[in-house]
């Protein structure tokens, strides 16, 4: 098995822990959004190492597969984000979300598209620079939110998503740029290594968080006299 295969397989195992540990906790502690999110996630992970055992990076099917399995995770980490930035302290950080992705989606096309473009390749920087504006836009927002505190269950999480964005947002910015140069070589080892490499870091960090919740305490959080005294503690 290669290297990627396995660091694919490591991070895939990470978020179905971290799923794990979510769906077992209290049923108003998290949001849906989140763990919507977090199954697309995973399901956009195992599509693409699936993908790569049956075709090679360069072609035309693992291309295909890869478009589609990543546009829901962005769906929903676009509506995560928005859920989050719901309230009107938070309205800025929001429209940042919604004009920021447009924003930098454009930018990228520009300045990463280039005539006499394989269909292949359009599709490669197409759905780079979506992933780019929706990872950059939406790990900014996130930021921007946790300045209003939700209890230390979904700062744990906030700060993990924002790491994890802004980094996936820059390494997928990276890639294009080494695709633009004809280094495809050195793009594919940057898309099949980095990537999951800090999703394993993150999300171990995130499990590891999430296991020290006091569940005892979560438990009561169905009452309403609970709930902010469990997000608080």
């Amino acid at each position: 098995m290669s290297l990627s295969s396995v660091i694919y397989l490591c991070s895939f195992i990470m978020l179905v822990v971290v799923a794990g540990i979510m769906l077992g906790l209290p049923r108003d502690t998290v949001p849906l959004t989140a763990k919507i999110y977090l199954c697309t996630q995973v399901f956009w992970v195992i599509s693409v190492w699936l993908a790569n055992q049956q075709w090679s990076y360069f072609g035309k099917l693992y291309a295909e597969v890869y478009t589609y399995s990543v546009l829901p995770m962005l769906c929903a980490l676009v509506v995560l984000t928005l859920q989050f930035c719901s309230s009107e302290k938070m309205l800025p950080a929001g429209l940042w979300a919604i004009f920021g992705v447009a924003a930098i989606f454009l930018i990228t096309r520009k300045v990463f598209l280039m005539p006499n473009m394989t269909p292949r390749d359009n599709l490669a920087i197409w759905i780079g620079g979506l992933t780019t504006a929706v990872f950059i836009s939406c790990g900014i927002a996130l930021f921007l939110s946790i300045g209003e505190y939700q209890g230390p269950i979904l700062e744990n999480i906030k700060i993990t998503l924002v790491l994890f964005w802004l980094i996936e947002g820059l390494l997928q910015f990276y890639i294009l740029t080494l695709k633009t140069r004809g280094d495809d070589e050195r793009a594919i080892r940057v898309h099949t290594v980095l990537p999951g490499l800090v999703a394993i870091f993150l999300f171990f960090y995130l499990a590891w968080s999430l296991s020290q919740v006091r569940v005892p305490e979560l438990g009561r959080a169905d009452s309403p006299e609970s709930t902010p005294r469990a997000l608080e503690n």
